[in-house]
Formats: C-alpha cells, sequence, structure tokens
C-alpha cells in the first residue's frame, strides 16, 4: 500500500475510532454490501472503548 494512502487510511480510522484495520474492514464491507459485517465490526469497536475507558473508584 502507498505510504500517503496508508496514512490516509490511518487518519480516517483515527476519527473515527477504529483501528486501521477495522476500518478497511468497514469500508470494503460496506462497498460489497456485506452490511452483517458492518454490525460486527461496530460492536468490537464499542467493546475497545468501553475498556478503554478510566474506571472511576467510587467514593
Amino acid at each position: 500500500m502507498p505510504p500517503e494512502l496508508k496514512e490516509a487510511a490511518a487518519s480516517a480510522a483515527k476519527a473515527h475510532g477504529m483501528t486501521a484495520n477495522d476500518y478497511i474492514a468497514a469500508l470494503i464491507a460496506a462497498d460489497t454490501g456485506l452490511t452483517e459485517l458492518m454490525a460486527s465490526i461496530h460492536e468490537k469497536q464499542a467493546a475497545t472503548h468501553q475498556s478503554a475507558e478510566p474506571r472511576r473508584s467510587r467514593p
């Protein structure tokens, strides 16, 4: 993959809160009409965000 394209994909993925691999997979799924895969990608993304959130201690 040309470096410029790789950088653009990484930047767009970050803007969507996704990894580059998940972002590219989502683009392919959308382009090929495999919308059922989109739900799986979004579920994975949501789970990743939840586990990355800092845990708050209770008083």
